[in-house]
Formats: C-alpha cells, sequence, structure tokens
C-alpha cells in the first residue's frame, strides 16, 4: 500500500499551500545593456506579498516587442522598493516582478511613476526550490540528491509525528523496527538514511546512535527526540539530502544523511489564531502469533518427553503433574496471556497557534500538548511544548529570534516486557481459589525438571515507578543585513539547554527479588535508580550569499564560519533495601547496591569550521555544483584534528531541452 501510494504520488511530493519562507537566493542584478534611443522617464514603487510583509531581492524587468532586445532591469533593494528608467515612447507597455517563491506578477504602466506590487505566494512549486539549512537554490541549478516534503505530504500519511510520516513517504528513509522495544511510545527509533556506516551499539556524538542522519531544524542543528516531539503542525517542509553534497557541507556529521526541517514563519497582518485537535488510537496486532493453546501446549510438553523418565519414582511424579495439569484444561483453564497487557491506546493532540504584526515586526506563538498512550498497559508520553518566534525588519536589516521549551514527562509500562507474555503456559490459571492473583508458577524445563517462573501480571499491581522526563529550552537568533541588492551577510547564533531525569524504583515485592532467599539478601529486597543529566549546545555561524545573473547565467556563492561547543554531564546512583511499597524515594534505602557507588560520565567537545559553495547554470539547463568543507574538532585524533569533505557535481536538465518539449 505503501509503495502505490509513494508510486502515485511521487511527483506530488514536495507541493505545498504556501511557502513563506524568505528566499534570498535569487537575488540577480539584470546588467544594463544598450537600449534602444528615445525618451525615458523614471517609474519606482514597492514590492509587498499578500500580508504586506516588503520583498527584497525582486526582480523587475520591462516587457519589450520583439524587435526589441535589451531593456534595463532591477531588483528591488533590502526594504523592497525599486527605481526603474523605462522607455517613454510607447515601446514598453508592461514591466513584470519575479521572485522565487512567488507567481510572477506583470504591471501594466501608466501616467503614475509610483507603484505597489503585491505578488501572491506560490501554492504549488515548493519544489522549485531546495533548503539545505545552511542556504537556498534553485531546485532545478541543484545537482544533490534532495526529497522535500510539506506539510500536507506529512499529514496525508498520519499526524503522529514528523518521523513516522517520513518513513511511510520516502523508501529510503528507514525506519528500522526495533522488536525487542514492541510499541513503547518513549523507545526512539533506529534511523537510516544512506545504510549503516559505523559499527551497530557504538555510541558517537552527542550520545546518539552514529548511523542515523543528521537533524537541522531552522537553520540549527538538533535532536531525534526534539523532532519526534516536535508538532507536526508548525512544519513548512522537510528537505532530506542523501549524498555526498550533504556531507560537504555539513561535515563528518552527515555522513548518513541530513534532515532539514523548516517550520512556519509568521505572517503580516492582523491577529490570526488557529487550532488543531485531534485523537488517535492505537489498536495491538496480535494476527502474527500463533501460539499453541492450552491442550496442545501439554501434548508438546508430553512428546517431548517432559512427563516421563527412567527413574520410576521421578516417572510416577511427573506423571502426577501431567494428570494434574489436564484436570485444569478439562475445567476450563485456557488462559490468553498475550491479551493480558495489551489496551488500545487512546492519544489525543492540541495545537494552538497565533502570529500577526506590520511591514516591520512580526510575530508568532504556539503552545501544543501532545498525549500518546501505548498499547503497553500503563506506557504513555506526554509533551508540552511552547514557543515565541519575533521578526523585526529595518531598512536593510532583518532580526528574528525563536524561543521554544519542551517539556516532555514519560512512563515505561509495569506490566513488564511483552515477550514475557508469549512465554507463559496457557494451562496456568491467572487466579488462585481464593480469588488471589498468582504470584509464581512452576514449569518443567526441558530436562523435565521444576522451576519456578514469576507472573509477569503481578508487578503491575503494586507500587512501581518507571519515569522520565526532560526539559528542553532553545533560543536561536539570527540577524541579516542586505549588504548589496545581491549580496546578503547573516550571522546566527544558538543555545540549547536540555535536563534530563529519571527515576527506576521496584520494591521488595518485585518479582526480580522472589530468588532473594538468603537471610543477608532479604535486607538487599527492593532498587531505586535516580538519574539526572544535562546537555548544552552553543553554537554560531557567519556567513554571505551572492548571487548574480547575467543573460541566461546565473551564479550563486555561499560561504559560512561556525564554531560550536558541546558538552553532556550525566551522573547516577542506585540504592536496595526498600521493604514497603510505599517508600518510594530514594532516602528510604538502607545502602548503596552491593558493590555499587554512584556513577556517571561527562564530556566537552569543540568544533570550528568553514564551507563554501558555488553553483553556476545556464538556462537552468546545464549546471555545476562544488562543495567544500574544513573542521576541526577535539573530537578528532589528536594527529589529525583538520578534517576535510569536498563534492562536485554536474547535471543536465535534458527534459528542458526543446527537442523534448511538446
Amino acid at each position: 500500500m505503501i509503495n502505490k501510494y509513494f508510486i502515485r504520488n511521487r511527483q506530488r511530493l514536495r507541493k505545498a499551500k504556501n511557502v513563506t519562507i524568505l528566499l534570498f537566493l535569487s537575488f540577480c542584478h539584470i546588467i544594463p545593456l544598450c537600449a534602444q534611443e528615445g525618451q525615458t522617464r523614471t517609474i519606482g514603487g514597492i514590492v509587498v506579498d499578500e500580508t504586506g510583509e516588503t520583498l527584497p531581492g525582486a526582480i523587475i524587468t520591462q516587457i519589450a516587442p520583439p524587435n526589441v532586445k535589451y531593456l534595463k532591469g532591477t531588483v528591488s533593494d533590502g526594504n523592497g522598493h525599486f527605481s526603474l528608467e523605462v522607455e517613454a515612447t510607447g515601446i514598453v507597455k508592461q514591466i513584470e516582478v519575479r521572485l522565487l517563491g512567488y507567481e510572477p506578477a506583470v504591471v501594466p504602466l501608466t501616467e503614475q511613476t509610483n507603484y505597489r506590487i503585491v505578488l501572491k505566494t506560490q501554492t504549488e512549486n515548493l519544489e522549485e526550490v531546495v533548503i539545505t539549512g545552511m542556504f537556498t537554490r534553485k531546485a532545478n541549478t541543484f545537482s544533490g540528491a534532495v526529497l522535500t516534503v510539506s506539510q500536507e505530504d506529512l499529514l496525508r500519511v498520519g499526524n503522529r509525528n514528523v518521523i513516522s510520516s517520513l518513513s511511510s513517504i520516502d523508501p529510503s528513509f528507514v525506519r528500522i523496527d526495533n522488536l525487542a522495544m514492541g510499541s513503547n511510545p518513549n523507545a526512539l527509533p533506529d534511523l537510516q538514511m544512506r545504510g549503516q556506516s559505523s559499527f551497530p551499539d557504538l555510541q558517537g556524538e552527542y550520545q546518539t546512535n552514529p548511523n542515523q542522519p543528521l537533524f537541522i531544524l531552522d537553520g540549527f542543528e538538533t535532536s531525534l527526540t526534539k523532532i519526534i516531539d516536535l508538532d507536526i503542525n508548525l512544519v513548512e517542509s522537510i528537505s532530506l539530502l542523501k549524498d555526498a553534497t550533504a556531507k560537504a557541507i555539513y561535515g563528518s556529521k552527515a555522513a548518513n544523511g541530513v534532515v532539514v526541517v523548516e517550520t512556519k514563519r509568521p505572517q503580516a497582518g492582523k491577529v490570526r489564531i488557529n487550532y488543531t485537535g485531534s485523537l488517535n488510537f492505537e489498536a495491538p496486532d496480535l494476527s502474527s502469533y500463533s501460539l499453541a493453546d492450552a491442550t496442545e501446549k501439554l501434548e508438546i510438553e508430553r512428546l517431548a518427553g517432559l512427563y516421563d523418565s527412567e527413574n520410576v519414582p521421578e516417572r510416577i511424579e511427573r506423571q502426577k503433574r501431567y494428570s494434574s495439569i489436564q484436570k485444569e484444561i478439562l475445567s476450563g483453564v485456557n488462559t490468553d496471556w498475550l491479551a493480558q497487557p495489551i489496551r488500545v491506546g487512546t492519544g489525543q493532540k492540541h495545537s494552538l497557534y497565533m502570529e500577526g504584526g506590520n511591514e516591520n515586526m512580526t510575530y508568532g506563538a504556539d503552545l501544543s500538548y501532545n498525549q500518546v498512550n501505548g498499547v503497553m498497559k500503563g506506557s504513555d508520553r506526554n509533551t508540552f511544548a511552547g514557543g515565541v518566534t519575533v521578526s523585526y525588519r529595518t531598512k536593510k536589516f532583518l532580526f528574528r529570534n525563536k524561543l521554544s521549551i519542551t517539556n516532555n514527562v514519560s512512563h515505561d509500562s509495569p506490566w513488564g516486557s511483552f515477550s514475557l507474555y508469549a512465554q507463559m503456559n496457557p494451562y496456568n490459571r491467572l487466579y488462585d481459589e481464593n480469588g488471589q492473583l498468582v504470584k509464581t508458577y512452576q514449569y518443567a524445563n526441558a530436562s523435565g525438571y521444576l522451576e519456578n517462573a514469576s507472573n509477569p501480571i503481578w508487578n503491575s499491581t503494586i507500587n512501581t515507578k518507571y519515569l522520565s522526563e526532560y526539559t528542553d529550552i532553545t533560543n536561536n537568533f539570527q540577524a541579516e543585513w542586505q549588504l548589496l541588492p545581491s549580496l546578503k551577510l547573516i550571522g546566527r547564533l544558538g543555545y540549547t539547554l536540555n535536563l534530563l531525569s529519571s527515576d527506576t524504583f521496584k520494591p521488595a515485592s518485585h518479582t526480580d527479588f522472589v530468588n532473594y532467599t538468603s537471610e543477608e539478601d532479604l535486607y538487599r529486597k527492593g532498587f531505586y535508580q535516580k538519574d539526572n543529566g544535562k546537555n548544552t549546545l552553543l553554537n554560531g555561524d557567519l556567513g554571505f550569499n551572492y548571487s548574480v545573473s547575467f543573460g541566461k547565467n546565473i551564479l550563486f556563492m555561499n560561504g559560512q564560519w561556525n564554531i560550536s561547543e558541546t558538552s553532556y554531564d550525566l551522573s547516577y546512583l542506585q540504592a536496595e533495601g526498600f521493604p514497603n511499597d510505599n517508600m518510594d524515594h530514594v532516602i528510604f534505602g538502607t545502602q548503596y547496591l552491593k558493590d555499587g557507588k554512584p556513577g556517571g560520565s561527562e564530556s566537552v567537545s569543540h568544533a570550528v569550521g568553514g564551507v563554501a559553495s558555488v553553483n553556476y547554470s545556464f538556462d537552468e539547463r546545464y549546471l555545476v555544483d562544488v562543495n567544500y568543507r574544513l573542521t576541526g574538532s577535539s573530537e578528532f585524533g589528536s594527529n589529525s584534528r583538520w578534517g576535510s569533505f569536498w563534492s562536485f557535481g554536474a547535471g543536465w536538465n535534458i527534459h528542458d531541452e526543446s527537442f523534448l518539449k511538446t
């Protein structure tokens, strides 16, 4: 079904309703060539979008009759204003205004000299641009392997989270099922976009899976957890960078590809408030399980010889046990263990977004709540998130600041692992003759001898704690200076603080301690582990975007210098000796874990580097891309602190050739 959906919709995967990202990389300077001689006059005005926000970098050209080839053109400045000298002899009767991401506008010329030109956002042309998180390019002049997905595409296949939707849209974005974790809503998925490039289970930078792609959120590096808990209603577009170009732009971190997420930017105008709510259901599917019932399981054990023995007394004892089990089955005992720990999980999502402002300042505020109840009873994930975005423009400068705060509280299921229930014997009762839940059973091992097994349901009836919590505070600041119509300087500074904590508590009555029978072990029953951690990420960069157009030639150049510092600090302690279910705080422990002590880990790393990119295209048919990055990191070897990465790509848009056009 997914393959059919992808084939049917692959031509629409990059279409979106709105393109609200300011695209400055199309700034072009049209070199004035020799126009026909005649009287001229000067017109001017301002170029704005539908909300009244000014649009720098719009290309204004004169529409000439066939016998006139060269006329002057201009580009709107940092405040959207333009001035253009046009022919006054009646040769030119219209001007055309173009800006990447907006529909072209043709304006008839009249006797007036001042014009207000409104460009409408293109509604179906998000595929025309490629957003790499570091710069923006026209898609038909970019040679790298990239897929752009709009919010509409994400919501079409589901609204659970960004990762789930992406894995359903792009076959190369592989979400590897972790069968051991099952449907645990708090388990981070294993992702692969360019295959596996290192040993499994090897922990790398930021204590994450080194085989997963790099995640960029609004131009700043972020974590997989942040992306999973991101409100999908705030996403504008996602770009998947898959080839060597991604590594040449971002360095070794991008060896497995890059996922670039762009969120909505507030639009000017009257205050607008949008609310989105949804109700979600997660139902377990046990159709793939085909386990023996009570009668079949007993017969399998009999055929395996578990109720026979060469030792006569032992054989008699085993046959008595067989008869006892058979009697239970005949009385109607046939326990469906798989159905005990599961449920239909009901979740809810609420999203509230407000935006408004004027030509100089826009603002946006978002608030969301996402509750996910897993199919295992007692498992859940609750995420509260909020953010404020403020953008201010004055003359040639633009300042933007985004503050976001996310708090997540999650619980793992006290019912234990689902695999335990698949191992239980269906001929065992759940409750004894007094109506009390059975805590332990006896079962025959492969040799036919009896061993003890705990009832996994028991632990759900006592006071346990499997709690995890994190608070993420991120503030990203960006400043832009439109130094020239075709040259823009960009500076960014981002800071992220992530506070982590978790608590695991098992009282003495937990089945983990059924074998604590010695006098010494009696005082060790019960366990508590307390974890506290802090992650910080500080990064800054300074760069420029330059674009120039002459005739059918378009040249883009980008450069950026960046520096970053990351730190990770985790501490934990383990205590034992908790005789009472209600003594669920670490202070009630009688001692540290036997032969144990408090532990933890910490790390600090620094990185500095730069990247340069050049893109050239002729008539948007022939194109060349060159990217080079130089990175120095404290995590590299002491004898080789610097690493360089480069990529070269060339392309031919053969579909734009005249001999293929109908």
